[in-house]
């Protein structure tokens, strides 16, 4: 089935996206320590006690969503547009942005290691 043509609108890049290895593309981004994550995320407007644990009181936790909006080939690649949203309990701190992933980015740099941290509690999470 096919999905609906991309919206111009909605890059966050100017075409042609660089069609990039899997390992070239995650050799480029940066990782950080698990000390670096709170401070990182207060810049953005969360507050978390570590990186595994949000709000010292517990409060109510974001929540993470993202949606394909279309899909277009490139060479010999399809490239899916990703729109992201990130929710907290203040409307204001809503955060959205759109990037343009092929599945194996995909695959690679965000479902293996979701997976990976979830462990046997993935399937409880994504049935």
């Amino acid at each position: 089935a096919a999905t609906a043509p991309l919206r111009q609108y909605m890059f966050v890049r100017n075409a042609p996206v660089k069609l990039m290895p899997v390992a070239k593309l995650s050799a480029s981004l940066k990782s950080i320590d698990e000390a670096e994550v709170p401070p990182f995320l207060e810049q953005h407007g969360f507050f978390a006690q570590s990186a595994k644990s949000w709000g010292v009181d517990g409060g109510q936790r974001p929540v993470l969503s993202f949606d394909v909006d279309g899909h277009r080939e490139l060479g010999n690649h399809t490239n899916y547009l990703i729109v992201g949203k990130i929710i907290t309990n203040e409307a204001s701190s809503t955060r959205r942005w759109a990037v343009e992933r092929r599945l194996a980015h995909v695959r690679a740099l965000l479902h293996d290691p979701v997976k990976q941290e979830l462990g046997s509690a993935y399937n409880h999470h994504f049935e």
